[in-house]
């Protein structure tokens, strides 16, 4: 988690984002990120589960890929 949380303050500038996580007992771990487009929010990655090593590997590559197609790029 920490590792995603200093890729997506680096690549901040990038886009304007949204970032949600939680946790409940029940549902596990939910992650949620989107982008601000035209005044619009344009959902980047939204998922639960109970691994979250897991979760935040795929919200992170879902992040790389967004900013690849949509912003030329990221910073590693």
């Amino acid at each position: 988690m920490e590792e995603f949380l200093k890729f997506f303050n680096r690549n901040l500038e990038r886009s304007k984002m949204h970032f949600e996580v939680s946790y409940n007992f029940g549902f596990d771990w939910y992650i949620e990120i989107g982008a601000d487009k035209d005044g619009e929010c344009d959902i980047i990655f939204k998922d639960s589960g109970c691994d979250p090593e897991y979760l935040f590997a795929e919200a992170q590559i879902a992040l790389k890929d967004f900013l690849i197609e949509n912003k030329g790029g990221y910073k590693k």
